[in-house]
């Protein structure tokens, strides 16, 4: 996942954890349950990401959260315009 950093210092906050979710956050049905997350971070200076996204070797996903759902889909597929 890359998410672009614009302020020095930045920090990252990690939200909750859920044992099961149904239709995406938005509805608000989610078990949550505790966890313990192991995370590694690596700031990759000098290169610019224009919107958070996971780059897997074979695609490029967009990530956006909105409501409803579908100006989340909308508006988190708008950067790919470009590259199709």
């Amino acid at each position: 996942m890359l998410l672009p950093v614009f302020h020095t210092g930045a920090l990252l906050y990690l939200g909750d954890v859920h044992a099961s979710q149904g239709d995406t956050e938005f509805t608000g049905t989610a078990a949550e349950t505790n966890a313990t997350v192991r995370l590694r971070l690596d700031v990759i200076k000098g290169r610019r990401v224009p919107w958070v996204r996971i780059e897997k070797p074979d695609s490029i996903v967009p990530l956006f959260a909105a409501c409803p759902l579908e100006v989340a889909v909308e508006t988190g597929n708008r950067p790919l315009d470009g590259l199709v």
